[in-house]
């Protein structure tokens, strides 16, 4: 017979195998995929800044790319009283900065977010996806033509989620060499200070060209089959910052690229040599 020690050990085992086999089991039923499986019979709630011009383009893009729920626009002191429902997602802007970052840093991202009985402030709140948009509280005016972009994807990403428990935004970001032969628009205010006149002469090609914001914002409303570069970027770029970009098709809102750096005394902020030189092989 088994003695008393032995079979001690035994059920300590068996205890912590099924205490880890319930575990795995709680596990699979909070994935992603799973709180997304609602999301399709949900209101998702447009929540308005304040801001007259960033209200507008929010309002837009949704009216024009919004397709996967119904949805609503609402006030931020409307969203403060629903944000406990989970009868709602919200689309929200935020100021989201690290723990060692100052607002000298910050950044201004679109979140989409789900409500619930729970929820005390926005962070409480599950993070479905979330995208910058802007320098904390100063809006370049690229918005407008960058927002549909972002929403059309947002929603590519919800779709996958919900097949499948992706890892992170990356998952709907395609790759440079699918652009293929496409012009590409950047704008000279957001190309890193390490890009000089001698390296644009040695490096452009016909098909890259650097322009104003107002001219790339135009090819990007378009819809032309072109491809347009966006820098978001702290109002100040100071040493320790990070810098994110995008290049996106204008027609079809792909986005080829979605890359960030840590701004240095070196590199700045914007597109880098890099980038550039990716841009310039991938052609």
């Amino acid at each position: 017979m088994l003695n008393f020690a032995l079979m001690k050990r035994i059920f300590t085992f068996l205890l912590g195998l099924v205490l880890c086999l319930s575990a795995m089991a709680q596990a699979q039923i909070t994935t992603k995929k799973e709180k997304l499986s609602d999301f399709d019979s949900k209101t998702m709630k447009v929540v308005l800044t304040g801001s007259p011009f960033l209200d507008e383009s929010l309002r837009e893009a949704a009216k024009n790319t919004w397709y996967l729920s119904p949805y609503e626009t609402c006030t931020a002191d409307e969203f403060e009283r629903l944000k406990t429902s989970d009868s709602y997602y919200f689309l929200i802007t935020a100021e989201i900065r690290g723990k060692k970052e100052d607002e000298a840093r910050a950044l201004t991202w679109i979140k989409l977010v789900k409500g619930g009985a729970q929820v005390k402030e926005l962070s409480d709140m599950m993070e479905v996806v979330r995208l910058p948009l802007c320098a904390a509280g100063k809006p370049s005016g690229r918005e407008d033509a960058l927002l549909p972009a972002l929403l059309e994807n947002m929603q590519a990403y919800v779709l996958q989620a919900q097949s499948s428990d992706l890892k992170g935004f990356g998952s709907v970001v395609s790759s440079l060499r699918r652009s293929g032969k496409k012009e590409v628009w950047l704008v000279d205010e957001e190309l890193s200070p390490q890009i000089g006149k001698d390296f644009l002469q040695r490096k452009a090609t016909g098909s890259l060209h650097i322009t104003d914001a107002d001219e790339a914002d135009a090819v990007m409303r378009s819809g032309r089959d072109a491809v347009v570069g966006f820098c978001i970027a702290p109002a100040e770029p100071v040493k320790g910052g990070t810098c994110y970009k995008y290049l996106i098709d204008a027609r079809t809102h792909e986005i080829y690229a979605y890359k960030q750096h840590k701004i240095s005394s070196t590199t700045g902020a914007g597109f880098l040599k890099s980038d550039l030189n990716a841009i310039i092989q991938s052609r």
